[in-house]
């Protein structure tokens, strides 16, 4: 037992919660550190889901990983209720002080395995003169610390290619788990992972061209999956976000919405789905990517809830953490710091950004013609560009082109929009190319 019940359910709040404790956690802790049977398997799953991906656990993973071991009969399935209760009760612990947490776990370990070496090293070890084990021991017990291990991976070794092969068929298999899909099949057909999955995606549209309405659709899109967003408005009020999000999972023209107030209420009730998007609203220029972290760290603790997708809408309208009285280098250093955001929570952040007035009237925007600084472009994983030409826009049609992107090619679809209905995307038109 790790020191007591309630210290240790908090290491496994900051395993579940945590990336950076989970990582370093993984490589030195074990179930058998724990004191009940429920805390073990827990303990257990995420150690070893962290260990086989690189980071922790995500609540979508713990549910599909409790329904296999009740199908395996591993669990038996009256204790389904005691696993999703402590898991809701870890995810509203405090976290905040996890790296007191992880010195004092370990701390804890390295004293129970020096115990456990002397231990050993009386009965087994020393009447045998076996000194070289000994030694092996004390050198293990000594590199345990509270630092992320950098280990070197042998490329052609054996076991690293099976492993290869195994998170290639899982994706493959399971690919909800890897990437949150579009909402539009033609698009996450063009995606390395079948959906978002990359840390940092940015759209780039002219003025009033629906960047709004894509993140709002994708989103949405998310949440009918069973995903929870964190959506963060940087410039258009809530309610109207609001409106725009009733007219479109309710079919209704947005100018019918006051009049069709109780029929839009009820089927949005009838379709409500198992994911959610929380919505918060910031004054222009008051958000900052810090402000983004706590809040959906915050929102994490206090629903017990994990955020698998983050949405700023959007990037070039927030507050730099550090002002550098040039706009152009504050500008820069927010998509970077988004950039790191979404690396550190290994999940995909969206957002949008301006193209300049020379490529504004394009046929197909491209990623060069971004307004302000091109150092976007530069920490961006994937650019993704929205542009109709004057009749394309009449007939309510919209290219999505993509640009640039770090793991596959560029190419554009043709969609049809009703944004009457708040909609981005009403079906698919045609691949251009």
């Amino acid at each position: 037992m790790i020191i007591d019940e309630r210290f240790e359910d908090r290491v496994l709040a900051c395993l579940y919660r945590v990336n950076d404790f989970a990582i370093v956690a993984a490589q030195h802790l074990s179930h058998k550190h724990f004191g009940t049977p429920v805390r073990q398997n827990m303990a257990s799953m995420a150690i070893d889901f962290t260990k086989k991906y690189s980071t922790h656990i995500t609540g979508e993973a713990f549910t599909r990983i409790i329904g296999a071991m009740i199908k395996s009969k591993k669990i038996h399935e009256s204790m389904l209720d005691y696993y999703t209760d402590h898991f809701k009760k870890i995810m509203k612990l405090d976290v905040s002080d996890h790296a007191f947490i992880l010195e004092s776990m370990v701390d804890f370990i390295k004293n129970a395995e020096t115990r456990a070496l002397i231990e050993e090293a009386v009965k087994k070890y020393l009447p045998a003169n076996n000194f070289d084990e000994i030694e092996r021991r004390w050198l293990r017990i000594n590199a345990i610390n509270a630092k992320p291990e950098a280990k070197a991976t042998p490329y052609y070794d054996e076991t690293e290619i099976d492993r290869r092969a195994q998170v290639r068929f899982e994706e493959f298999t399971s690919p909800a788990i890897f990437g949150i899909s579009t909402g539009i099949k033609q698009m996450d057909d063009m995606l390395y992972k079948k959906g978002w999955y990359e840390p940092l995606n940015i759209i780039l549209a002219p003025p009033k061209t629906g960047k709004t309405a894509a993140l709002l659709y994708f989103s949405n899109a998310a949440a009918i999956q069973g995903f929870n967003v964190a959506f963060f408005s940087c410039e258009t009020a809530k309610e109207i976000l609001f409106d725009r999000m009733d007219a479109m999972n309710s079919s209704t023209e947005m100018a019918q919405l006051k009049a069709k107030h109780t029929a839009v209420a009820a089927a949005i009730k009838a379709k409500r789905p198992k994911g959610e998007i929380f919505i918060y609203e910031y004054p222009t220029k008051t958000l900052t990517t810090g402000e983004v972290e706590r809040q959906v760290a915050k929102l994490e603790r206090e629903r017990g809830i994990n955020i698998a997708m983050i949405v700023v809408d959007y990037a070039q309208i927030m507050k730099p953490t550090v002002i550098y009285k040039d706009r152009l280098v504050e500008e820069a250093s927010v998509f970077e710091e988004l950039r790191a955001l979404a690396g550190k929570r290994k999940h995909p952040l969206l957002t949008a950004g301006q193209v300049n007035r020379e490529n504004a009237e394009r046929e197909l925007v491209k990623g060069t013609g971004t307004a302000g600084t091109y150092e976007k472009i530069m920490v961006a994983d994937l650019i993704i560009t929205l542009s109709a030409t004057p009749q394309e826009k009449k007939d309510n049609l919209m290219r999505i082109h993509f640009s640039e992107y770090r793991n596959g090619e560029s190419g554009t679809i043709k969609i049809q929009t009703k944004y009457g209905m708040g909609r981005f995307y009403d079906e698919f038109v045609e691949r251009l190319y």
